[in-house]
C-alpha cells in the first residue's frame, strides 16, 4: 500500500493542540512558525519581556519537534500521528525513507543554521566593539543595583549595557544586553550554548592552584570575583541551561583543576514546580564529573520580629534595611546573597564553603557530622528571646510537672491552660498573651473536666468567657502510634498555639519493652516529645509522677523512673504539699531558667502564686515565727518567750536558727526582724 501525502493542515492543527496540551502553553495568542527553528514564548510567570518558553517544529521526514519550559526544565517531545484508516501501517521500509530524508533535509538546515549564526555572532562582535568600553567611574542603573563595576562589559548609545560571550575556544559568539531596567536578552539569531564570559584570576601563577568557578548571570560572576579579590578564574554561563555544557567544556580544557559550580537557589519556583532549576543543574554537572562540587546560597532571616516591635524597631535591631530583608526573603543567587547579608560575611560564607569543598568525601562525610563555631562569631550571633507559656514561670521547650498524686498538679495545668486561652492572668499574678492550648487529658474523665472549668476561680475567667482556642483530648494513641503525628498536626493548624499539655506521660509514651536499658527507653521517649516542642517554639508541659521513695537531698532525684526523664527536659518543676495543707511549694529548675521555689496557695480549684513560699516550705512552727515577725517588726527572744509561752532558752535558740538560715535578719544584738524588710 503506497504511503499516503501528509496533509500539513493536519500537522498544523495537531502542532496547536499539542501546544495547548502542555503544562506551560503560551499565554500570548500568537502564529507557530514551522520553519524547524528554535522560537520564544511567554508562559505563565513571565514579565516584562521575559519569555521562558521555547519551541521549534520541523515538517521535513516525518514532521517532529519539541516545546519546553525554562522555568521548570521540563521538555515534551512531539511527532506527527499518521490519520489511520483500515489496515494501513508504515512497513520498516517506508520509515527508512522517511528518517533517511529527514536526515539530509536536517544536516542541510544545519549547515544552514550555522552560516546564519556566524554571520549573526560577527554582527553582534561588531556591535560590541563600536560600544564604549565601561569604567570604574561609569554610571548605570544595572550595576548600581547589583553594586558591582561593569569589568568586562561595554555600554552602547542607548546606555544598554553589553556583555560579551564566547566560547571555550575564544571565538565571539554573541551579546547580552542589559537596559537601564535590568531586562536582559540575547542577540537574535547568534548562538549561546557553550558560551560564557569570563574574569580570570589577577595572579595568573597561583591561578592553576585554584578552583573555577562557574555560575549563571554576569552579575553573580562578578560580585564572586570582586568578593574573593581575583583569587578565582570566574565564569558566568549566562543560564543555568547552559551551565551543564560550560561546565563539560571547561572540565575538558583544564582535566586537573577542581571546578566548582556557584549554583542559583530557585526555591520559589521549587515551591511552584517542584523543581530548583539552579539548584539541579548544578547537581547534574557534578553528577556528570564535569564539576567537582556546588555551593548554593542560603537565606535566613536574623530573627523573627518580636511580638511588640515595629518594623523600624526590628530593622534597626538587626541592622538591616527594608532592601535587605526583601533580598533575604525572595534572593536566589549570590549577587542576591551579597547584597543582602555584605561582603564581608558573604567571604567569609564562600570562604568556609571553598573549603568544604575541597576536602576528601571522607572528610566530607565526618565534617558533616560536626558543629563547631567560633567563640568571637558566638558572641556576635543575635538570637531571639527565650520563648515564654508563662512569663517567668514557665519557658518554651519540654517541660516535665512531677508531682505525688491528688497534690494538684492537674489543677495547676488546667488553670495555666484556662489563662493561656483567654489571655489572662496565670496563678493570680501573672499576665499572659492569648494563644491555642491543647490538653490531653487522659486520666480525667469529661465530666470531671466540666466541673473544674465551670466551678475554676481563677482570676479573669467566668463564664462568660470563649473557651474555643482550648482543645481537649480524652483518648489518643501512644506517642509512637500516632500521638506525636496528632499533635503535629494540630501545631501546624494552630500558628498562634502556646501550650501543649500531656497530661499524664504513662499514658502517652511508648510502653516499657524491657529489653533495653531503662535510661535509653526513658530517653528516646521524651526525646521525641521535645523535638516537637523545638520544632514549633511551643511549651510542651508533661504530668508526671514521683517514685515512692523520695530523695530528701535532692527533688531532682524524685522523678519516677530512671534520670533519663529528668535529663532530657528544659524544665523541670516539681509541687510538694502536705496532704491537709493548701499551701505548697513549686521547685523549678532548667537549662535556660534560674532555679527557683514558688510559693502556691490553693483557693477551691485555683492556684495562686504567693510573694513568700518559705510559708509553705517550712515546719509549723518557723512559718508561726515569720508571721509573727513578719506582723511585729523587730522582735527579741523575750517577746517570743512571753507570747508563744515557751521558755526564754528555747526562743533565743529558735531565732538564732531563722538567722543563720538567712530568714531572719539580725538588726542588733538580741534584735531580730524580716530578711527582706
Amino acid at each position: 500500500m503506497a504511503v499516503p501525502d501528509i496533509d500539513y493542515e493536519d500537522v498544523r492543527r495537531q502542532i496547536y493542540g499539542f501546544m495547548r496540551s502542555i503544562p506551560f502553553p503560551p499565554i500570548e495568542n500568537k502564529p507557530i512558525e514551522l520553519d524547524g527553528k528554535k522560537h520564544r514564548f511567554k508562559i505563565d510567570g513571565d514579565k516584562h519581556s521575559e519569555t521562558s518558553g521555547e519551541y521549534k517544529f520541523y515538517t521535513d521526514g516525518v514532521p517532529a519537534g519539541y516545546a519546553l519550559s525554562y522555568r521548570s526544565g521540563e521538555c515534551i517531545n512531539w511527532s506527527y500521528q499518521f490519520p489511520q484508516s483500515g489496515d494501513f501501517k508504515l512497513s520498516k521500509k517506508q520509515l527508512r525513507e522517511f528518517h533517511q530524508q529527514a536526515l539530509a533535509q536536517r544536516k542541510e538546515r544545519a549547515a544552514k543554521i550555522e552560516q546564519e549564526q556566524k554571520e549573526h555572532s560577527a554582527e553582534a562582535e561588531k556591535i560590541f566593539n563600536l560600544a564604549q568600553p565601561v569604567t570604574k567611574s561609569t554610571q548605570h542603573p544595572y550595576l548600581q543595583d547589583k553594586q558591582i563595576t561593569g569589568f568586562n562589559a561595554h555600554i552602547d548609545s542607548n546606555n544598554n549595557l553589553l556583555i560579551p560571550i564566547r566560547d571555550i575556544d575564544g571565538h565571539f559568539l554573541t551579546i547580552q544586553t542589559i537596559d537601564t531596567d535590568g531586562h536582559k536578552k540575547f542577540f537574535y539569531g547568534a548562538p549561546i550554548r557553550g558560551g560564557f564570559c569570563k574574569f580570570d584570576a589577577v595572579d595568573t601563577d597561583t591561578d592553576i592552584d585554584t578552583p573555577i568557578l562557574i555560575c549563571e548571570g554576569y552579575a553573580t560572576a562578578r560580585s564572586i570575583h570582586e568578593v574573593t579579590t581575583g583569587v578565582f578564574m570566574v565564569v558566568a554561563a549566562m543560564n543555568c541551561h547552559n551551565l551543564i555544557k560550560v561546565a563539560h567544556d571547561f572540565r575538558t580544557q583544564y582535566p586537573v583543576r577542581k571546578i566548582f559550580i556557584l549554583a542559583d537557589n530557585d526555591s520559589e519556583t521549587e515551591k511552584k514546580t517542584g523543581k530548583n532549576p539552579g539548584i539541579d543543574a548544578a547537581k547534574e554537572a557534578v553528577n556528570s564529573g564535569f564539576a567537582d562540587w556546588y555551593i548554593a546560597p542560603e537565606f535566613k532571616m536574623p530573627r523573627k520580629p518580636f511580638d511588640d516591635e515595629t518594623q523600624e524597631e526590628y530593622q534597626k535591631a538587626i541592622h538591616v534595611t527594608q532592601a535587605q530583608i526583601q533580598l533575604i526573603r525572595t534572593g536566589t543567587d549570590w549577587n542576591d546573597f551579597l547584597r543582602a547579608y555584605g561582603k564581608e560575611f558573604t567571604a567569609d560564607t564562600l570562604e568556609d564553603k571553598f573549603r568544604y569543598g575541597l576536602m576528601s568525601k571522607r572528610e566530607r562525610e565526618l565534617a558533616s557530622k560536626v558543629k563547631i563555631i567560633n567563640a568571637q562569631d558566638l558572641t556576635k550571633k543575635e538570637f531571639m528571646p527565650l520563648k515564654w507559656a508563662v512569663d517567668g514561670l514557665l519557658p518554651a521547650g519540654l517541660a516535665i510537672l512531677g508531682g505525688q498524686p491528688k497534690v494538684g498538679k492537674s489543677i495547676l495545668a488546667l488553670n495555666l491552660a484556662l489563662s493561656i486561652t483567654i489571655g489572662g492572668v496565670a496563678l493570680g499574678k501573672i499576665k499572659v498573651k492569648q494563644g491555642s492550648v491543647l490538653y490531653l487529658a487522659l486520666e480525667d474523665p469529661e465530666r470531671r473536666l466540666q466541673g473544674r472549668i465551670t466551678n475554676t476561680n481563677i482570676s479573669g475567667v467566668d463564664s462568660s468567657d470563649d473557651l474555643s482556642r482550648l482543645d481537649i483530648v480524652t483518648q489518643i494513641p501512644r506517642q509512637h502510634e500516632g500521638g506525636l503525628d496528632f499533635i503535629n498536626w494540630w501545631l501546624d493548624a494552630h500558628q498562634d498555639a502556646r501550650l501543649v499539655i500531656i497530661d499524664t506521660l504513662q499514658k502517652f509514651r511508648k510502653l516499657l519493652s524491657g529489653r533495653n536499658d531503662r535510661y535509653s527507653e526513658d530517653y528516646d521517649a521524651l526525646s521525641d516529645i521535645k523535638k516537637l516542642a523545638d520544632k514549633h517554639d511551643v511549651t510542651i508541659l508533661v504530668i508526671h509522677h514521683l517514685k515512692k521513695g523520695l530523695d530528701p537531698t535532692d527533688w531532682v532525684n524524685n522523678y519516677s523512673g530512671s534520670m533519663g526523664i529528668s535529663g532530657t527536659a528544659d524544665t523541670l518543676l516539681q509541687m510538694a504539699r502536705a496532704r491537709t495543707h493548701d499551701g505548697g511549694i513549686l521547685h523549678r529548675t532548667g537549662r535556660d531558667v534560674e532555679e527557683k521555689d514558688f510559693g502556691l496557695k490553693l483557693d477551691g480549684f485555683c492556684w495562686i502564686l504567693s510573694d513568700n513560699p518559705e510559708e509553705f516550705t517550712q515546719p509549723k512552727w518557723k512559718r508561726e515565727i515569720l508571721d509573727y515577725v513578719r506582723e511585729h517588726g523587730e522582735t527579741t527572744p523575750i517577746q517570743l518567750s512571753k507570747d508563744f509561752d515557751i521558755s526564754l532558752d528555747l526562743a533565743q535558740k529558735d531565732m538564732q536558727r531563722l538567722f543563720s538560715e538567712g530568714l531572719l535578719r539580725k538588726v542588733r544584738r538580741g534584735v531580730y526582724d524580716m530578711k527582706n524588710t
